[in-house]
């Protein structure tokens, strides 16, 4: 395939582009110039800004004494949907409201917008207050860290120790906040519990009242002691029953004592011979029998008329 002259490829001509380019230099060099003054300008005017972090660990307070249910300690885990919701209730108004007032007038200061023009332009009163929180919620940001249960506070502002102790003011109005709401519903549980119990107390005292009634038809009047008069008898009566036992167990015994010692000859080491008269007197007479058999037996066999 052959090229003729007027459709041959033209190789790129550096000296004509140079030229070309040289002879536009003004449209080059003067955006150039001004762009870079414009980039300095803005440097120099507009303040760094610095963003501060402060952390919060969302814990459970909830103690074994505290639990509904103590038969599952961990009944109420702190999940991902539950770090999220906390961290949506802290971009709350009534937060960065309180986080606001912690701050000084000079921090303050620095949120402040011009009234005047954007008034009649946003059509909105011409409230500082209003003006600061707005102004004061657009630095904020509240998020939680990835797999962990801690919040991210981040504030940021032209001075780096005001942006710090904005992100400590926000850490701190978010703590009270859920102190306050713990402590609401502290107050509401007790409120509750003092209504129960006086309902419970209304209702002991008409269940003792029926008892007492009770009592009193049925003839179960309460002794000294506190005990119903039968339940009180009955004892005794028992306590005696108990009384007559052991006597008779106690009696028992000597009685088998005596008989044992009656049958083997030994009735004079029986303690109550010293002091029965009769005894005394049976037991001298059956040692005199007992020496005359002895001396009668010098003399007599056994089978004899007087040793029987």
């Amino acid at each position: 395939m052959e090229w003729s002259d007027e459709t041959a490829p033209r190789g790129l001509d550096l000296p004509r582009l140079a030229s070309a380019v040289f002879a536009h230099k003004r449209w080059i060099i003067l955006p150039t110039v001004a762009a870079f003054a414009v980039a300095l300008g803005v440097v120099m005017t507009v303040k760094p800004r610095y963003t501060a972090t402060a952390k919060v660990l969302l814990e459970n307070r909830d103690s074994y004494f505290t639990r509904p249910d103590k038969a599952q300690p961990d009944a109420s885990v702190i999940d991902d949907i539950t770090v999220m919701s906390e961290a949506e209730a802290a971009k709350s108004p009534e937060v960065e409201r309180s986080a606001l007032n912690r701050l000084t007038a000079e921090d303050r200061a620095e949120f402040s917008v011009g009234g005047g023009l954007w008034s009649l332009i946003s059509g909105r009163s011409d409230d500082s207050a209003d003006r600061q929180l707005e102004a004061f919620g657009k630095r904020v940001e509240i998020y939680p860290q990835m797999k962990t249960r801690v919040l991210l506070f981040e504030f940021t502002s032209v001075d780096r120790a005001r942006a710090a102790r904005g992100a400590n003011a926000l850490a701190e109005a978010f703590l009270d906040s859920q102190r306050s709401a713990k402590d609401a519903e502290t107050k509401a549980a007790s409120k509750w519990l003092s209504n129960e119990i006086d309902a419970l107390r209304a209702r002991v005292a008409t269940a003792e009242s029926k008892v007492e009634e009770l009592r009193a038809k049925s003839g179960l009047l309460t002794g000294a002691s506190g005990v119903a008069v039968p339940s009180q008898q009955l004892s005794e009566i028992v306590g005696q029953i108990a009384t007559a036992r052991a006597a008779e167990a106690s009696a028992g015994a000597k009685a088998a004592g005596l008989r044992n010692l009656v049958r083997a000859g030994r009735l004079d080491d029986v303690g109550a011979v010293a002091n029965d008269e009769s005894l005394r007197r049976y037991a001298d007479s059956r040692v005199a029998l007992k020496a005359q058999i002895a001396e009668l037996g010098r003399t007599l066999l056994p089978g004899h008329p007087r040793m029987k």
